[in-house]
């Protein structure tokens, strides 16, 4: 990663004529601008720092992956250039619909090789090998960020479906210090546009026969590692994932406008009724909560409950990585974290427990015969679900019917799956064990009639 060097001299230059008295305080000026630049430097590396290690904590928590370990013994220059990055990094192993890898070759990235001499005013570079995209954090960007401009710049591709695979931890030594820098690499799946950029080398590759004899440090383990774990994966349709970005514009119209007209009347009604859930079950909000929103889409509400209680990790999961990439630009602060997974197949660790689940709007997206799968993995992953379902707006008031209508047609939302009170009901119910217990509710608001559902463990 490369800096551009603030020449103090050009903010203090003495003119001709200036009293000569003060002409002492030009290196004292010098100083504090130096030792000015070099806080908000540091002050930007922790907060970089601290995104990156609020990601692996939990990480840690939600999956059981491994650690690819890479070490290498370096130069003296090499460890010196080592210790300006950022020690955290991001690695891209993208797979298409027959499950071949993505493996690039560029000649001349300097912000990804270490072997760059820095002793030269113009750097020289080695050729380079075949490696997957990846890249260091940079300044004021976030895992998210990062794994965008990986997709967009070292691609060319859009991505969906973007899952923790494992973490990487480099260690580059000389006889004088160890440098320890420390990534997470997400397997992706491409979108069917892509334009991988010209000046790069690329190559898919679909096993373990056509692995490059030598890649870049550890990522010919890595490669091997996706290449078996994508073998376990599904490519996801893309109807719910392709309504946000071929309706792009029209969402973010309705989100800028619309939504806006009739938040009080609607999604401002059911965060309250969700608050009041909470507050009668929660007993404080000083003690600190896990919480996950299993299907958030670009609803803020969970940026506000992360901040309404102490939560110790707030999880916002949906199957749209545009969605999470929009929700994530209104949390500067990063106070959720952020997954994205088919709510079918969400893939946390055995045993990982959140202290509340909330699923809004959901169930009609999906198919009948999924529906009773996805409760019972909620059920199983939280200790408090909330359920929350639009009743059946083909049956119900006359303006319930213009919204379906505004929302299939403009909108171009996929979901027709839509359940009454009585199936909504019958549905939670024949989920349940007897360790477990519910309580249902209904909300009126413009745009229907809303049905909760709150399951407890006794």
């Amino acid at each position: 990663m490369t800096s551009t060097k603030i020449d103090p001299s050009r903010f203090f230059e003495i003119k001709e004529g200036f009293p000569r008295f003060l002409k002492f305080l030009r290196p004292l000026v010098h100083w504090f601008i130096e030792k000015s630049v070099t806080v908000s430097r540091k002050i930007d590396d922790k907060r970089r720092y601290r995104s990156a290690e609020r990601y692996f904590s939990a990480y840690s928590k939600l999956y059981d992956i491994p650690t690819v370990y890479f070490e290498k013994r370096v130069e003296r220059k090499e460890r010196l250039f080592g210790k300006r990055i950022n020690p955290y990094f991001v690695i891209l192993c993208v797979y298409n619909e027959k499950k071949e890898i993505l493996v690039i070759e560029e000649e001349d990235y300097s912000e990804w090789r270490l072997d760059v001499d820095t002793s030269k005013p113009e750097r020289e570079f080695t050729a380079g090998e075949p490696s997957l995209p990846g890249n260091y954090l940079q300044q004021h960007e976030n895992i998210l960020e990062c794994v965008n401009r990986l997709a967009e710049n070292r691609t060319g591709m859009r991505v969906d479906m973007v899952h923790p695979l494992c973490f990487a931890e480099n260690m580059f030594f000389d006889d004088e210090e160890r440098i320890v820098q420390k990534g997470i690499v997400f397997l992706a799946q491409a979108r069917k546009e892509f334009d991988v950029n010209r000046n790069t080398t690329f190559e898919w590759v679909g096993n373990e026969s056509r692995i490059p004899e030598e890649m870049y440090m550890g990522n010919r383990r890595i490669l091997r590692l996706a290449l078996e774990k994508v073998k376990e994966r599904y490519f996801v349709p893309t109807t719910d994932i392709d309504s946000q970005r071929t309706a792009r514009f029209r969402h973010r119209l309705h989100e800028k406008t619309i939504s806006k007209v009739v938040f009080h009347f609607s999604s401002r009604k059911i965060r309250e009724r969700i608050m009041e859930i909470l507050g009668q079950k929660i007993v404080t909000r000083d003690i600190p909560i896990t919480i996950l929103d299993a299907s958030c889409g670009y609803d803020r509400f969970l940026i506000e409950l992360a901040s309404s209680y102490a939560s110790a990790l707030t999880i916002g999961n949906d199957i749209s990585w545009q969605a999470l990439s929009h929700l994530a630009l209104h949390d500067p602060e990063e106070k959720v974290i952020l997954t994205n997974h088919d709510i079918n197949s969400l893939p946390f660790e055995r045993g990982c427990q959140f202290d509340v689940v909330i699923c809004k709007n959901t169930l009609h997206h999906l198919h009948p015969s999924e529906v009773k799968g996805v409760i019972n993995r909620l059920v199983d992953i939280g200790r408090m679900v909330i359920i929350v379902e639009v009743d059946d707006p083909r049956r119900s008031s006359m303006a319930a019917r213009l919204w379906n209508y505004y929302y299939a047609n403009i909108l171009k939302d996929s979901g027709t799956s839509f359940l009454t009170a009585k199936g909504f009901e019958t549905l939670i119910m024949g989920q349940l064990d007897d360790d477990r217990t519910v309580s249902f509710s209904m909300l009126s608001t413009i745009k229907g009639r809303y049905m909760f559902a709150v399951i407890e463990k006794e």
